[in-house]
């Protein structure tokens, strides 16, 4: 029954339809019907108020099952990323200090445009050549909000596997930076997912 109004009246909403499947189904006219005329005021005034009360009750789950459905597909893709994210880190781990051909660096990384390639293989070789570069990288926070940060290289230790990073917001200068530790291969996996890079 509920399919077949859906199919007469495809613009009506779904708590149209089941009111009036409820009000046929359940016989409601034939009751009213058997009611005095005050009496059948009174029940029209409520239905109407309390009408209105559910209509705004719904709209106010149904913000709150959009915003969770969207907070778990949001959770659902960083799950996601970060699989795929790890599985980079393990490729770009033991080509670290290597010299690597542009040709063997593509059947790895077969999606690299031409610019992240040229960006990556020269510091593949030596970590260390981009101590003293800036950069902008973004970070995703708490809340699946993008932000980007300005950065400044320090220092690479550990033979070049990690990095000495100065960060600050783009609204902020320098002054302000803070330093982090990144790991060098995390820092080329953000390259080349196109989150970090120089300036």
């Amino acid at each position: 029954m509920v399919d077949s109004q859906v199919r007469r009246a495809p613009n009506a909403t779904t708590q149209f339809v089941e009111s009036k499947v409820k009000f046929a189904k359940n016989k409601t006219m034939l009751w009213l019907e058997g009611e005095a005329e005050d009496e059948l005021q009174k029940l029209v005034t409520y239905a109407m108020k309390r009408a209105q009360e559910m209509s705004r009750l719904k709209k106010e789950r149904d913000v709150k099952i959009t915003a969770a459905i969207e907070r778990r597909t949001h959770e659902m893709k960083q799950r996601r990323d970060k699989t795929l994210r790890n599985k980079t880190e393990t490729k770009v781990r033991p080509l670290v200090g290597k010299v690597v051909s542009r040709e063997n660096f593509l059947q790895l990384f077969p999606e690299s445009s031409t610019e992240v390639v040229d960006a990556i293989l020269p510091i593949l070789e030596n970590p260390a050549s981009v101590v003293n570069k800036y950069l902008l990288h973004t970070w995703t926070d708490e809340d699946g909000v993008d932000v980007c940060y300005q950065g400044l290289v320090q220092k690479s230790k550990r033979k070049g596997t990690v990095l000495t990073i100065s960060y600050w917001k783009m609204e902020e200068t320098i002054d302000d930076c803070v330093d982090f530790d990144v790991q060098f291969k995390q820092f080329v996996t953000d390259i080349l997912f196109k989150e970090l890079e120089f300036v």
